[in-house]
């Protein structure tokens, strides 16, 4: 299953990237957004990313990176990071902004969340934090100093999290 995630996300690399708007269709012409292309990338792979409840009781798309976060796989530490997990950031330094797949020998593929630029291969780095921005974050938070990395996992029915199974 790793290396089907592997394969799914190095066959998107060089096309077209484009910004996170709330709510807006998945339409993989136009590009994808980080999130779009690490639920593009895993729904190519055959895993299914579960719907979720929201705070108002409906039932919504695990669609957003702080939500992938919050309802799906199972977090691991970074010495224990495997090829297909997945990878968070956080532009504000307290909540998942930012999620791409972990590729290996601190590497990712992600889309960088600006519209122009490509699905690509970028290494993990690790930079002083000078002090985040409260108004909008900056760089230096949205794609460098992971905050965190989650195995994907296998759901089966119901597909509650207590109910996921984590790849080997």
């Amino acid at each position: 299953m790793r290396l089907r995630i592997l394969e799914a996300a190095h066959a998107e690399v060089g096309k077209p990237a484009k910004r996170y708007t709330n709510g807006s269709p998945e339409d993989i012409a136009a590009g994808h957004d980080c999130s779009s292309f690490v639920r593009f990338v895993l729904g190519s792979a055959g895993l299914h990313i579960p719907d979720h409840v929201a705070h108002d009781g409906s039932v919504q798309t695990t669609r957003h990176a702080n939500e992938l976060w919050d309802h799906y796989g199972i977090a691991v530490h970074e010495q224990f990071r495997m090829p297909g997990d997945l990878v968070f950031f956080s532009r504000e330094g307290w909540w998942p902004t930012h999620v791409g797949i972990y590729v290996g020998d601190d590497m990712m593929i992600h889309s960088p969340g600006k519209n122009g630029e490509v699905i690509a291969e970028a290494e993990l780095t690790t930079e002083p934090i000078s002090s985040p921005d409260p108004a909008g974050g900056h760089r230096q938070l949205y794609d460098a100093n992971p905050i965190g990395y989650k195995t994907p996992t296998v759901a089966y029915a119901p597909s509650y999290r207590i109910n996921q199974t984590p790849l080997d």
